[in-house]
């Protein structure tokens, strides 16, 4: 197996925790503006207030992540470990998560991470209902993001047909126009224009054969019979 297939099919470890810390930033960075606005109202200690809440976002989000990546990339991380072990890996195909997949993963994740960390935070009596809690949080957030993704790439891809239409029509417009051109692009005006000159035209054919038919009726009257 070559190395580029072999780097394309493992997951390493580091790289789901670098993904994990980042999150985790970005919601400790949360819950530590959230927690300061909370602690002026609520607490006599605003600082360790928002510190104690900041620390509490930052491990449920790096947490819910790294659980998350790691039932997601399970058989890449499992890969990653046969491979540094000299282990020859199965040929195997590779495919994104579905998004059912990610659905899955985001509520077990979430039921792990209330289970794991609700006992160290609120106690041990908060461990159900965290674990239930955070179970639908992931499933309902997870959901929610992937219709507004499909939703988006929709429009995407429809704004992308519309241009590629336009583009074409735009071609077809510029080789009509073309003074070498068999083709002419007329608008609305000039093809009624058109019909109504073709439809005088027709007018005028028949009330030319309607006269020739009333010369002939005329000419065969006059014809004296024979006898």
């Amino acid at each position: 197996m070559g190395g580029r297939a072999t780097e394309s099919r493992i997951t390493r470890p580091i790289d789901i925790l670098s993904a994990a810390l980042q999150v985790g930033a970005f919601t400790g960075g949360a819950g530590l503006v959230v927690g300061g606005v909370s602690g002026v109202v609520r607490s006599t200690t605003p600082v360790l207030f928002a510190a104690a809440s900041g620390i509490q976002w930052f491990a449920l989000g790096s947490t819910f992540w790294a659980t998350r990546g790691i039932i997601l990339q399970r058989q890449g991380i499992y890969d990653w470990f046969e491979y540094n072990r000299g282990a020859r890996l199965q040929p195997r195909d590779v495919f994104p998560p579905t998004p059912q997949e990610k659905v899955n993963a985001s509520a077990i994740a979430g039921s792990i991470t209330g289970g794991v960390l609700a006992p160290l935070i609120r106690g041990r009596r908060n461990m159900i209902p965290a674990v239930i809690m955070f179970s639908v949080f992931g499933y309902a957030g997870q959901s929610i993001y992937n219709a507004l993704d499909a939703r988006n790439t929709q429009e995407q891809k429809e704004k992308l047909q519309n241009l590629n239409k336009d583009e074409k029509e735009n071609l077809l417009h510029r080789i009509a126009k073309s003074r070498w051109s068999p083709m002419k692009v007329l608008s609305d005006e000039e093809y009624e224009n058109m019909l109504q000159e073709k439809l005088l035209r027709i007018e005028a054919d028949i009330a030319l054969i309607d006269e020739n038919i009333e010369k002939l009726k005329q000419q065969r009257n006059q014809t004296p019979k024979d006898g």
